[in-house]
């Protein structure tokens, strides 16, 4: 009997050796792809209203600014916009500030101070300032690694959540978006960090340190605040709801973490009224087919809707189903196998900000949970819980043979479906995440191949900035005040090609009559019929 319990020692510690070298393989194989993917056709797809409203806040031109210089009446072109797109030396880094005050109190600051810079050194181009948010990806996979380390104490499941983040589609359309999402990513991550170290070591320094990540969260994000309750329930709840020495260390660092946040709240946030553009209404099946894709979204997205066809569709549902079906059991594994320390750090910091957000959308009949960008900290937890389930669950049956296939089967099948998906990804000018930007890039299109071209438009200017990364340099621009009707000027030639951009029904009804208009596309673009006839400003 000995020399044979040698021998199935052996084999069983050559099948771990085998087991952790094949998963580590494939990770670093799976890492250097989606590294790759994250800086691959960065300027491919439109720069869509949010980042061309970003670019606006980075260049340090205020609104008032940007109106009292294009809207004239006088035709310009599409070059002329650059400047407030772009980084200007003349524009202290206060007036991005101000404007964010202002403007937005909701996207609080660091973000922007670090693009700024960015801009500084690198120049103002789409491809550089995209980059940034590509960078900050990387940290993203470091970070998950530490995190998987710090929570389960394993170096397979370490590289495998790696991977998966690497190759998730949710994260390569944020690490491509001149937007918060990448940064607000590694701040959840590394405040999650900093909290278990915190509890499991101790000290004031852990405990400052873990108060510095909840003050970098806040000026991340302003949803951090439920990340941040999610911690609290979470120290709570493993200290049994007692006063302990451990929760009143957590209430110090969070107390000391909140406490920076109040300049911002103060100068900011409430002496400004901030609009919500998701408080409109929302129905229940829309709000469900949302949730679906945004729980789907860390593994696969192939950007499909009602127009593709329907074989396509019924593919990709049903991938969605068994990808959601394993993320159940997955999270019921998670919750039978492991200590509570780990089951249920995933369960707060993953389910409780979106709770929130599904019950204030049924409650107030809005659509924020329907945002994917607000999903982050749940869709990190959904990663780690099937990262966990793959590599140690299902390799720790007693049949290690049988069961170590139907682990391969599965690493390799999740990791396929999001390969494909960056590709699809990759090599698209559209996707469903630029919203109306992909709208704009068509109606470019169109304009582009067009002979001397006029765009005439009393849209809100900051969808003019957005669509003029997709013109020409060279077409011309005639921006009217909002609620007001353009006049074409006499200089314009009749042989132009005018078009109207996202008109006004007012706007609409004046050129139909006086000049016939042809439409180019539903709601966004007509094309002025008689450019002879002559339309004097309106003021609504």
């Amino acid at each position: 009997m000995f020399p044979s319990s040698i021998t199935e020692q052996r084999t069983l510690e050559n099948r771990q050796y085998t087991s952790t070298n094949w998963v580590r393989v494939l990770a670093i194989i799976c890492i250097a792809i989606g590294i790759f993917f994250r800086f691959t056709n960065l300027d491919l797809k439109p720069y869509w209203f949010d980042e061309a409203s970003a670019s606006l806040q980075l260049s340090g031109y205020s609104d008032q600014q940007v109106m009292q210089e294009i809207t004239t009446g006088q035709i310009i072109y599409v070059s002329d916009l650059v400047k407030y797109q772009s980084f200007n030396a003349d524009k202290p880094l206060t007036n991005t500030l101000n404007g964010l005050a202002k403007k937005e109190p909701q996207l609080t600051p660091l973000y922007f101070i670090v693009a700024r810079f960015w801009m500084q050194w690198f120049g103002s181009s789409v491809v550089v300032i995209r980059s940034l948010s590509a960078v900050i990806s990387l940290m993203v996979l470091l970070l998950v690694y530490w995190l998987c380390i710090e929570l389960f104490k394993s170096s397979n499941v370490a590289w495998i959540a790696t991977a998966m983040v690497a190759l998730s589609p949710f994260h390569l359309i944020y690490a491509q978006e001149a937007r918060p999402p990448a940064l607000w990513a590694v701040m959840i991550l590394l405040s999650s960090i900093a909290l278990l170290r915190a509890m499991r070591l101790g000290g004031l320094v852990n405990w400052l340190l873990y108060a510095v990540t909840i003050s970098l969260g806040f000026y991340t994000f302003l949803l951090s605040a439920l990340v941040f309750v999610g911690h609290a329930i979470y120290c709570f709840i493993t200290e049994r709801f007692r006063f302990t020495k451990l929760f009143r260390s957590y209430l110090f660092a969070s107390t000391v973490g909140f406490s920076s946040f109040l300049p911002w709240i103060f100068t900011a946030i409430l002496p400004n009224r901030f609009t919500d553009g998701l408080a409109v209404p929302s129905t229940l099946p829309t709000l469900v087919k949302a949730w679906i894709r945004n729980l789907s979204l860390p593994f696969v997205d192939f950007s499909l809707n009602e127009t593709d066809p329907k074989l396509y569709f019924v593919s990709y549902l049903g991938i969605v189903l068994l990808i959601l079906g394993a993320l159940l059991v997955a999270a019921y594994a998670v919750y039978k196998s492991t200590n509570e320390r780990v089951w249920l750090f995933l369960l707060v910091t993953g389910l409780f900000p979106l709770a929130v957000l599904i019950i204030s959308d049924l409650c107030l009949s809005t659509s924020r949970s329907t945002v994917g960008r607000y999903s982050v900290p749940s869709v990190l937890a959904a990663q780690l819980v099937m990262a966990y389930f793959l590599t140690e669950f299902v390799a720790s049956f007693q049949d290690r043979v049988k069961w170590l296939n139907w682990q391969r089967l599965g690493l390799v099948g999740i990791l396929s479906v999001g390969l494909l998906s960056c590709l699809a990804y990759s090599q698209s000018e559209f996707w469903w995440s630029k919203a109306g930007g992909n709208d704009d890039r068509t109606i470019a299109a169109f304009i582009n191949q067009s002979q001397q071209p006029l765009v005439v438009s009393s849209s809100y200017f900051v969808n003019i900035l957005s669509l003029s990364h997709s013109l020409r340099p060279d077409v011309q621009l005639l921006i009217a005040p909002e609620a007001s009707v353009p006049r074409i000027p006499e200089t314009v030639s009749p042989s132009a090609q005018v078009f109207l951009y996202r008109p006004s029904l007012t706007v609409l009804s004046q050129f139909e009559k006086a000049s016939g208009l042809q439409l180019i596309q539903k709601d966004l673009l007509w094309k002025i019929q008689n450019v002879g006839s002559r339309i004097t400003t309106i003021a609504k």
